[in-house]
């Protein structure tokens, strides 16, 4: 019997290859989706998706403890771990489900199965079926770090592949391993919901690739609902004594004890490249990830990688973007755009958001620039909500013509950030920007403010 052949291969169904998939399939293409696990990948099941649900229900948990402000008297508001955790899987089923229709109706022809890739532009699946292909994309995502820790191995220590187990969603104290955006998120989700918390970064700061700024208010956010930082330090040894973690952190010469009742890792995410098989020798790779050129092409013919496996950062939205921009190129020849700014967020209380420059890298570079503040408390949304903690920064180039950067501590700032993104990448002058009215009262208003007292700002 012939082997089977298609036009394109898409290894991993997270929102990179889904994607991938359903825009080859609007092309026309004979396309293929292969994924060992679930279809969504990391993003939909254990990552953005869970994540971002459990921190909303622990912000609303928070609104219900506050709405006397309002007027609004509640009673017996408690956590209910069982329905909160079936809220989260009813959430990831329901888009689930919604991608699973998506390629089904475009014909996708999706095969589960753990794939292994051979020389002639073969892949053998589940050790027994090959499929042959014309171009192959690589979307195999990333996953969680482990320590070599003593204890690591506990099963109260976790990583955040099984943080919304119903058993971990709600601790009395847990310890975080790790203060980069995920611990960050993990930390503010847990004190919102009233654990004691732990945080143990072994930078000098929380969030070291944010600004300065960000990274130190985050932390004094932090302490403010109970949760401690231990910047500096590393865990050293993990044991269990009368049913609890104790924990040994080390900075330099000092040795500290943590008690706690659970340990989430979140140091980190490295590639998955388990189904390489005989393209070992022809793949390069470096620091564990794929080398790809300006197309994400890899040093293999017709093989392309994007996402977490490659050398990318590590964005849900930037792997999509790219895994649609190589099918984009594979049926009509043009090249792929490169991303050289990107915005961030942090789904924190209040949200966090930035994009391109920092007054911190400005200052690093020696550019001069003028920058605009516009606080939250100033803001008519803002008031009428009592959301008046944060503000709006924009930062434009020396000459007041165009934002260079941007930075959001506010509700909705993991949305805002967009508009500023866009008026980034595609060099919209703020005379322009600002001749044009705005909604009222929306906290976007902000922007406008920031943006005209930065025109008016002298240069730093």
């Amino acid at each position: 019997m012939a082997m089977r052949h298609k036009k394109l291969i898409i290894i991993g169904a997270g929102i990179a290859g889904y994607n991938a998939a359903l825009r080859a399939s609007s092309y026309g293409m004979d396309v293929a989706l292969i994924e060992q696990y679930e279809i969504g990948g990391t993003c939909l099941n254990r990552g953005c998706i869970p994540t971002k649900t459990g921190i909303y229900i622990a912000d609303e948990y928070r609104r219900l403890h506050e709405s006397d402000k309002y007027g609004l008297y509640t009673r017996d508001v408690h956590i209910d771990c069982h329905r909160m955790s079936s809220y989260i899987e009813d959430t990831v089923r329901k888009l689930k489900s919604g991608v699973q229709s998506l390629l089904e109706s475009s014909s996708v022809d999706v095969i589960h199965g753990r794939a292994e890739l051979l020389r002639e532009k073969r892949i053998l699946i589940e050790g027994t079926d090959e499929i042959g292909y014309d171009n192959l994309i690589i979307a195999t995502g990333s996953e969680p770090v482990i320590p070599d820790t003593p204890g690591i191995d506990f099963e109260e220590v976790y990583t955040t592949d099984r943080a919304f187990d119903e058993r971990f969603l709600t601790p009395d104290d847990v310890l975080i391993l790790g203060g980069g955006v995920i611990g960050v998120e993990f930390a503010g989700m847990y004190s919102l919901l009233g654990a004691r918390v732990h945080i143990v970064e072994k930078q000098d700061r929380l969030l070291p690739d944010m600004d300065s700024k960000v990274s130190e208010l985050v932390r004094h956010r932090l302490e403010e609902k109970n949760a401690h930082t231990y910047l500096g330090y590393a865990v050293s040894e993990i044991e269990r004594e009368d049913g609890e973690l104790i924990v040994h952190i080390r900075k330099e010469s000092e040795d500290i004890e943590l008690p706690v009742g659970q340990m989430l890792i979140s140091v980190g995410r490295s590639p998955r490249q388990d189904f390489i098989g005989e393209l070992k020798e022809d793949i390069r790779t470096e620091n564990g990830r794929i080398i790809t050129d300006n197309n994400h092409m890899t040093t293999a013919d017709g093989v392309y990688a994007v996402g977490d496996v490659s050398d990318v950062r590590q964005l849900a939205y930037l792997a999509q973007k790219q895994a649609e921009d190589v099918v984009d190129y594979l049926a009509t020849g043009r090249a792929c755009p490169i991303y050289d700014i990107l915005p961030r967020t942090i789904f924190f209380n209040p949200e966090m958001a930035v994009v391109g420059e920092s007054e911190d890298s400005l200052r690093e570079k020696g550019i001069s620039y003028r920058m605009g503040k516009s606080l939250m408390s100033s803001n008519g949304r803002a008031v009428l909500e009592q959301s008046t903690d944060g503000y709006v920064k924009v930062i434009l180039d020396k000459a007041g013509e165009l934002i260079i950067g941007a930075e959001l501590i506010c509700p909705h700032a993991s949305e805002i950030i967009e508009v500023i993104y866009q008026f980034i990448v595609h060099k919209i002058k703020v005379k322009d920007i600002l001749q044009y009215p705005f909604p009222h009262p929306v906290m976007i208003e902000t922007i406008r403010d920031a943006m005209a007292l930065a025109n008016r700002s002298s240069v730093r």
